[in-house]
């Protein structure tokens, strides 16, 4: 689905689970309101949602209705976008059930990303009993899907739901919560029928990880051959036209998702788990696409969802081959999310000036260290595991005015900008030696950024 002309978007991403962040997110959004609890999409709107719903946060469920609620109110406004951490919840069904069900007695060779993880060490290093679907799922969580809290969070969201301790919710209920996300009519499987791989909305292009030179215009087999010897790459077709390519990627997407919810639990290649085995199941094209790391040595796939603008932590121009690809389908900005960058939405600009990105993934922000020692980033009061700290950002592209981000930054200043696209005037989007502009507070000075990796540094110029 492409929508021609949008006069506002906004646009969030990577949640993950923090309902109190998508609280403040709604509190300062120019698209949403929330009227006696209930949300409401403002008229001539769009939202934009950029991928990953859950892991992170004791609001995985509660986020998921909402967005889900949004979307079945104003089905043309509301667009989703599919995620690595949404994705990879279709591995619960074939992986917990008892037709592919391995003991932990040194049968299970674990996941050929993660050598030496297997059911069976984790259950000695965390002194677990017994070998159950819980206790995997808790390996699965912890040690090869990026949650390592995330079982303990869905606990807290249960008791929570039930005016109870988190105690009092045992390990076999939040194990049930999880099997009923991905069952028919489930949240999790609600969001994956409903989002995309990628979306056009006026102007602009949604992705949940990045517009890459090796993956424009790549896409992906409908009904792969999984048992085949050529690499899953080797196997994408080339079109010319960003519009065309959306679609293919789209429904390359539903297929997948269609075919998974028609039999979640066939996995033929089940045997060879560790191995080129671990996609050999229904769904495992899209699996597949939304990873990075490939069994024995193959290459990366040329995909959009575990993709990212940074080297070595820092953004970078937007590459030739993508402004030419984007920007002669008539689009002018690229939105995503996945990789956080400090606390605050990064803006990078192609060099002919055509196309401008931004890449608004914030979850790690409050450990964005300031030079200025007057400054600091806050951290949540209530909740310790935070990664966010009380940072809230919108993105918003209104037609003809171009980018505008506000929101508060990890030490609580207010930021409110606008970025004109190929405007020629230093500011963000630009750089300073080696530094980054990321934005410009309301007194004019600009906040620039530099990164060693996932270390963030901000300072005022």
């Amino acid at each position: 689905r492409v929508c021609k002309k949008a006069k506002l978007i906004g646009y969030v991403t990577d949640v993950e689970g923090d309902f109190a962040y998508w609280n403040r997110y709604v509190g300062l959004s120019r698209v949403l309101r929330r009227v006696d609890g209930r949300l409401e999409l403002k008229d001539g709107c769009h939202l934009v949602f950029g991928g990953d719903t859950v892991d992170r946060g004791t609001g995985d469920l509660r986020f998921l209705k909402e967005l889900l609620t949004l979307k079945s109110a104003y089905p043309d406004r509301v667009h989703l976008i599919l995620g690595n951490r949404d994705v990879n919840k279709m591995r619960l069904t074939a992986e917990l059930c008892d037709k592919h069900w391995l003991p932990d007695d040194g049968a299970h060779p674990g996941v050929y990303w993660a050598p030496g993880s297997t059911p069976a060490a984790f259950q000695q290093k965390h002194g677990l009993a017994e070998d159950n679907r819980a206790n995997r799922l808790k390996w699965m969580l912890k040690e090869n899907l990026g949650s390592p809290d995330a079982f303990e969070f869905r606990r807290v969201e249960l008791s929570t739901f039930r005016s109870c301790k988190p105690a009092n919710v045992s390990d076999d209920e939040v194990l049930e919560s999880y099997l009923q996300s991905v069952a028919p009519y489930g949240l999790m499987t609600e969001y994956l029928q409903q989002a995309q791989l990628a979306a056009i909305v006026g102007d602009c292009l949604f992705v949940h990880g990045a517009c890459l030179p090796r993956s424009i215009g790549m896409v992906p087999p409908l009904n792969h051959d999984e048992t085949s010897a050529l690499p899953f790459s080797a196997s994408f077709a080339k079109v010319e036209c960003v519009h065309e390519w959306v679609a293919q990627l789209n429904l390359f997407a539903s297929t997948q998702v269609q075919q998974w919810i028609k039999d979640p639990y066939h996995w033929p290649g089940a045997s060879d788990r560790g191995g080129e085995g671990f996609f050999q199941r229904t769904g495992g094209g899209l699996l597949r696409y939304g990873m990075n790391d490939m069994p024995e040595g193959q290459p990366p796939v040329p995909g959009v969802v575990y993709a990212n603008y940074l080297v070595q932590g820092n953004p970078q121009d937007v590459a030739p081959e993508v402004e030419e690809f984007v920007s002669k389908g008539g689009l002018r900005y690229i939105l995503t999310g996945h990789q956080p960058h400090g606390d605050a939405p990064v803006i990078m600009q192609s060099a002919g000036k055509k196309v401008m990105a931004v890449a608004a993934d914030t979850s790690y922000a409050k450990f964005t260290k300031w030079l200025e020692e007057d400054r600091s980033a806050l951290t949540d009061p209530i909740d310790n595991k935070n990664t966010r700290g009380l940072v809230a950002f919108e993105v918003c592209v209104e037609e003809t005015k171009g980018v505008n981000i506000h929101g508060s930054l990890s030490d609580g200043t207010m930021v409110d900008f606008t970025c004109h696209n190929g405007s020629s005037m230093q500011g963000p989007g630009d750089k300073v030696g080696e530094w980054w502009i990321k934005g410009k507070l309301p007194d004019g000075r600009l906040v620039i950024t530099h990164a060693e990796g996932f270390n963030v540094t901000n300072q005022l110029l």
